[in-house]
């Protein structure tokens, strides 16, 4: 591992494609349903960006060492941001900017989790599971992987509260108009 860049690109396999051809068309449905309903409800938001940012960690973290993947979530996070600008003033959705906004956060820290893992025990980033394995069985976890989904579960869960309201303030009121 210590002779590899950090990002790599390589073909998408399989799992890559699924993951990101599902996730565009399940979050292209959703904005066409909230851009055109009538009295659109935040619903099923709030649970579509906890799965998608809970989901990075568990279900991408092997897929996003490689560029492509990578770039496909950071404009991911991107999209979010911008989308929660637009809906900041709808009192009905503002309530989900805070989530939106946090996207991007987890995409960002995802990637500084894994420089501390190769840093601190010089191996790539694992999904800590409940086993003695990783999710994909792709080797033993160790307690730098523990500890490091700790600082990710409590930076989602905590930290990025603080980026949330932080992020919703100056949405409503850009800094550039004070």
């Amino acid at each position: 591992m210590k002779n590899q860049p950090f990002f790599r690109a390589y073909p998408l396999n399989k799992w890559n494609i699924v993951t990101i051809v599902g996730y565009t068309l399940f979050s292209v449905g959703l904005l066409f349903y909230y851009l055109f309903a009538n009295q659109p409800k935040v619903g099923i938001l709030p649970v579509y960006l906890i799965v998608t940012q809970l989901g990075l960690y568990f279900g991408q973290y092997r897929a996003i060492r490689n560029v492509y993947v990578h770039a496909f979530w950071f404009m991911v996070g991107i999209a979010h941001l911008v989308t929660a600008y637009y809906i900041a003033h709808n009192p009905a959705l503002s309530g989900v900017c805070g989530l939106l906004t946090n996207t991007l956060a987890t995409v960002i820290l995802l990637q500084l989790l894994r420089f501390a893992s190769l840093k601190l025990q010089g191996k790539e980033l694992v999904a800590a599971d409940k086993g003695s394995f990783d999710m994909f069985k792709e080797r033993k976890i160790t307690w730098t992987d523990r500890l490091l989904f700790f600082v990710y579960f409590v930076c989602w869960i905590f930290g990025f509260k603080f980026f949330s309201v932080y992020s919703e303030k100056y949405l409503l009121n850009p800094i550039w108009v004070h």
